[in-house]
């Protein structure tokens, strides 16, 4: 669906019929009837038809034409980017539940071979027992230890290239936790300061083989500011939801790049002192259809409401296009204008709407008939 404008400065419309390959215009005079004719403009073109709209009208169909553009665009990319992260971090899962389970069964294999000690006396590995928990201690050929392994029962826990800084920073290369033989939950690159600060290159947590969490380029500091570059939930393969670029500043302010939830995208969405503001949000249907889109969605602490501009769609084809809507904490609201369509269709068009719980107030209204604006009198 897509609605464009086209601008004339008389109020005439031509025909162009071709005789001999010759293009001859023929004119006929418009029924200018109800219409403002110091504000009349042209025409507004959707779908092919010509329809003659007063100035401030056809500027609202302008807009709407521009903002529409901007959402089917937002709309298919988004899409495509949540599909090729859903994709990616799948993959992750998959590729980490693989390694993690070889590295499971080498475990319990070296587990039953026992203590080793190299020939110049340097101990290769350690087992011991405390209570009902066995411990198993690797170590290079230098004596540092690589790898520890603690089996309670029927849960294993394996932590890879442990390593211990001056500074007290620890730092693990890969931890994996196992229930029965099923991998639950797997850390990559992580570390942790004696400050409390810590940082995690990649986390996952699976239930029953399907990947349930997974987290990437989690950073948290020691003044309580933490950043998240990837974070999705998921539901036998299928994520539920998941957020780009997510930030939390020691005031409790809160940032997210893109954010996704049951099948409505956000983007840009921070909340500071109590106000929330979206830039832009997209609502699908769950068929994937688009069914709404927003700009700069702002919620203030008293409760106020302001949004810029907001389309509702139905079976992909516009329904109602408003623009700066402004609600006060009184019941009171307002709105630059409303656009109706029908079939897809401006034909009507409200301007500077206030309303209240005692009714609707509207300084002036133009409605669509016979392909012409007509400016409906109170």
């Amino acid at each position: 669906m897509r609605v464009s404008g086209i601008n004339s400065t008389n109020f005439y419309r031509a025909n162009f019929n071709k005789v001999n390959n010759n293009t001859v215009p023929v004119y006929k005079e418009i029924n200018a009837k109800g219409l403002d004719a110091l504000s009349f403009t042209g025409v507004s073109g959707q779908y092919g038809v010509k329809k003659y709209a007063p100035q401030e009208v056809q500027s609202a169909i302008d807009e709407f034409n521009k903002t529409d553009k901007a959402a089917q665009t937002l709309a298919k990319n988004a899409q495509k980017h949540f599909e090729e992260a859903e994709k990616d971090i799948i993959s992750k899962g998959k590729k980490a539940n693989k390694e993690s389970q070889k590295i499971y069964n080498e475990t319990i294999a070296t587990l039953i071979k026992g203590n080793k000690t190299d020939s110049d006396g340097t101990v290769l590995r350690r087992i011991k027992k405390e209570d009902n928990t066995i411990i198993m201690e690797e170590f290079d050929k230098y004596g540092e230890i690589k790898k520890i392994s603690t089996l309670n029962g029927k849960s294993l826990k394996v932590q890879e290239g442990i390593e211990e800084l001056d500074d007290g920073t620890l730092k693990i290369a890969k931890e994996m936790k196992f229930e029965n033989g099923e991998l639950r939950e797997y850390i990559k690159g992580y570390e942790k300061s004696l400050d409390g600060s810590k940082k995690v290159e990649q986390e996952m947590h699976f239930n029953y083989g399907y990947l349930g969490f997974y987290k990437e380029n989690y950073e948290k500091r020691a003044d309580r500011y933490e950043k998240t570059q990837k974070e999705a939930n998921l539901l036998y393969g299928r994520m539920l939801n998941y957020t780009e670029n997510k930030e939390k500043l020691a005031d409790g302010t809160r940032s997210t790049e893109a954010l996704y939830t049951d099948g409505k995208y956000e983007f840009n969405k921070n909340t500071t002192n109590g106000t929330t503001k979206i830039q832009k949000a997209l609502l699908f249907t769950i068929d994937g259809e688009l069914c709404r889109y927003t700009e700069n969605d702002e919620i203030f602490p008293d409760g106020s409401w302001a949004i810029d501009k907001n389309i509702n769609y139905d079976d992909a084809k516009p329904l109602q296009y408003q623009k700066d809507y402004q609600k006060s904490t009184d019941g009171t609201w307002k709105k630059a204008f409303v656009i109706s369509f029908k079939d897809g269709k401006a034909n009507n068009c409200i301007m500077d709407i206030k309303g209240s719980a005692y009714g609707l107030e509207s300084l002036k209204e133009y409605e669509l008939s016979n392909n012409s604006w007509q400016k409906i009198e109170e």
